[in-house]
This record gives structure tokens, sequence and C-alpha cells, in this order.
């Protein structure tokens, strides 16, 4: 009678180990699943953030070569002015001095 109790509790802990070992198996698959799931959810999510991130350096180094290519535009136009101005300046000065002389004030 107790060697029998003794088979039936040991086969009953067998199949519970067996059990146990089936569902240990089934639930780290499905933890190693998840975290390979999070894991790619993760990666691209990076990947998206660097290609974003290339993307506005290439855009930013753009802006910065198109306000370079201004910046060197409105500075030759600011030497024209000057260029210009110190032209009609002096032309001026020219016909203030002719004028006084014409004048006789000189």
């Amino acid at each position: 009678m107790v060697k029998q109790r003794y088979e039936v509790l040991a086969r009953e802990y067998n199949d519970q180990n067996k059990q146990f070992d089936i569902r240990h198996t089934q639930i780290t698959k499905e933890e190693r699943d998840k975290r390979v799931t999070i894991q790619k959810g993760f990666d691209d999510h990076l990947s998206g953030i660097k290609t974003q991130l290339d993307e506005e350096e290439v855009k930013n180094k753009e802006a910065i070569d198109e306000i370079d290519r201004e910046n060197a535009d409105l500075a030759g136009k600011y030497e024209e002015l000057k260029k210009e101005i110190d032209d009609k300046s002096g032309q001026m000065t020219a016909q203030l001095v002719e004028k006084k002389k014409t004048a006789g004030e000189i």
C-alpha cells in the first residue's frame, strides 16, 4: 500500500515536473520572442531617428551653404555700393571745389 502510494506520488510528481518543464519552456520562448520584438522595434525606431538626423544634417549643410552664398553675394554688393558711394562722394567734392573756384571763393 505504501509502495503503491509512493508510485502514485512519483508519477504525479513526474507528470507535474514534465508539465512545469513544458510551461517553463513555453514561457521562456514567449519572453524571448517579446524581447526580440521589443529589440527590433527599438532598432527600427533608432534607425529611423538616425535617418532623420542624417537628412536634417544634409538640409542644414545645404542651408548653411545657401547662407554662405548669400553672404558672399551681399558682401560683393556692399563693396560695389561702397565704391559707388565713394566715387560719387569724390565727384561731388570735385564739383564743389570746381563751383567754389568758378564762384571765386578759392
